[in-house]
């Protein structure tokens, strides 16, 4: 099912940061409030964090046509981007027990951005990573912060042996600051798809900032 999101005249309910606010429609809000009453469906201060299902493709295209976000991912996403990143998202869910959210304000309804904790293979050790990718119009505001604390109180309360980490690109100097924020330390450098500092495009063997939780892993990189 893909969702059309239709602005609305009412007034900005209470509660959301002027600074990030789109009315959402009253249908939208009711369809994803339906759906958090799952056990991985998690609240925050501001925020309810919904696991993505390929149920959410046209969220995640929205979400991605914004270039807070495609600036960091090589552009816009299809449809077809968007359900096999749900696809496979939906089956972490099933599989690991843990996945990316899609992250709504509480009150509005507005869609943040989106993230959460995956299993990764970047350590030579079984480890979970936590990520965050939040519209340009909604920086600055704590949101990052929000999913990345909620990520690692899931790991800790799913699995509190499992090593923590945190990684992007070299120069995306916002992002490593959030990580900082959460407690995490820089680790090492890794190489890996992604975005090289004033190159255009996609390159394979990109500099990334690997950052880890510290007492978690020893975060010796594969």
């Amino acid at each position: 099912m893909i969702l059309s999101r239709r602005a609305e005249t009412a007034a900005r309910p209470a509660g959301v940061d002027p600074r990030c606010a789109e009315i959402t429609s009253e249908s939208i809000m009711r369809e994803r409030n339906s759906a958090v009453g799952g056990s991985d469906v998690r609240r925050t201060e501001r925020l309810v964090l919904v696991p993505i299902t390929t149920d959410d493709l046209g969220d995640l295209v929205d979400l991605h046509s914004d270039d807070g976000i495609s600036a960091w991912y090589g552009g816009t996403w299809t449809l077809h981007d968007a359900g096999r990143f749900a696809a496979a998202m939906e089956d972490r869910w099933q599989t690991d027990r843990m996945g990316k959210w899609l992250a709504y304000d509480q009150h509005s309804g507005r869609l943040i951005g989106r993230g959460g904790p995956t299993r990764t293979d970047v350590v030579a050790e079984e480890a979970v990573e936590i990520g965050w990718a939040i519209r340009r119009s909604c920086w600055r505001l704590g949101y990052a912060s929000e999913i990345g604390r909620t990520s690692i109180d899931f790991v800790r309360h799913l699995d509190p042996g499992l090593p923590i980490v945190a990684f992007t690109e070299r120069h995306n100097e916002r992002s490593r600051a959030v990580m900082t924020r959460l407690g995490m330390i820089y680790s090492a450098e890794i190489r890996r798809s992604g975005l090289i500092a004033g190159r255009e495009g996609i390159h394979d063997m990109a500099p990334f900032a690997l950052y880890r939780l510290p007492g978690t892993t020893s975060a010796h990189v594969c």
